[in-house]
């Protein structure tokens, strides 16, 4: 088992302890009590996902990843079902609307919903919802994804950031009822669509076991070949996301 080390801020300005960070395979898992934005932000750009830890005792700190595999996907890999592609050809295709950035307090509220526990909490919303902010001057920008109903219904939905032009997942929900049983698979198809519409690299989904991610299309990176790739394009400008789309737009 690795240990958990403690991690601030003014670590990720010494090359040597990046060079920890990046390159200790038995490392992965760090913990920090500091929950500003921006050294959130700074261990997004580094390349780890963070989460949240409540101890028996009620302390709740920040849980900075390093994962050792990375689930990624490419455009050329994804992988449309038989279910969601009878969707995209019927007419209730129609009513469906993807939604960028429209209303992340309700995607935040339902993602905690969905997930009980949830390692999401209010700390955790707070950093989200400051780096979705306009004047936000870090890299690390919030996305929050809405797939909605022809009523305007929430049917779908996840939060995520973007570093350069590379878009990672971090939490999501879906519907739970037979009806809407295709909804979060529907979701993940058209946000890839809208990614690659937009010139995104590659899609960060994180840990790797989980097999939806493979459904999907997503290949298996060894945290080594990940981090080629991820500062490649980290620090390149992206388009932006915001908007609500139909699937007309989204179709090629």
């Amino acid at each position: 088992m690795s240990d958990i080390f403690f991690i601030e801020e003014e670590d990720l300005t010494s090359p040597e302890v990046l060079r920890f960070i990046h390159y200790h395979e038995k490392s992965h898992l760090y913990w920090t009590s500091d929950w500003s934005p921006s050294f959130y932000s700074r261990l997004a750009y580094e390349g780890l996902i963070s989460t949240t830890y409540e101890s028996e005792e009620g302390g709740v700190v920040l849980i900075p990843e390093l994962q050792r595999r990375y689930a990624v996907l490419d455009w050329k890999n994804l992988h449309i079902s038989g279910h969601i592609r009878k969707i995209l050809r019927s007419e209730q295709s129609n009513t469906y609307q993807l939604c960028i950035n429209r209303d992340l307090q309700k995607v935040l509220t339902e993602i905690k919903n969905y997930h009980d526990p949830s390692w999401l909490n209010s700390e955790y919303a707070r950093i989200m919802t400051k780096l979705q902010e306009e004047d936000n001057p870090s890299p690390c920008k919030t996305i929050s994804v809405e797939l909605r109903g022809g009523g305007g219904e929430l049917l779908a939905g996840e939060v995520g950031y973007t570093i350069g032009n590379i878009y990672t997942s971090l939490s999501g929900f879906c519907r739970r009822d037979s009806e809407h049983k295709n909804c979060g698979s529907l979701q993940l198809v058209l946000l890839a669509m809208l990614l690659r519409q937009k010139e995104f690299a590659f899609w960060n989904l994180g840990h790797s076991e989980m097999e939806y991610k493979h459904h999907l299309g997503a290949k298996v990176l060894e945290r080594e070949d990940f981090l080629i790739r991820w500062k490649q394009f980290r620090d390149k400008e992206c388009q932006s996301l915001r908007g609500n789309y139909s699937l007309y737009d989204l179709l090629p």
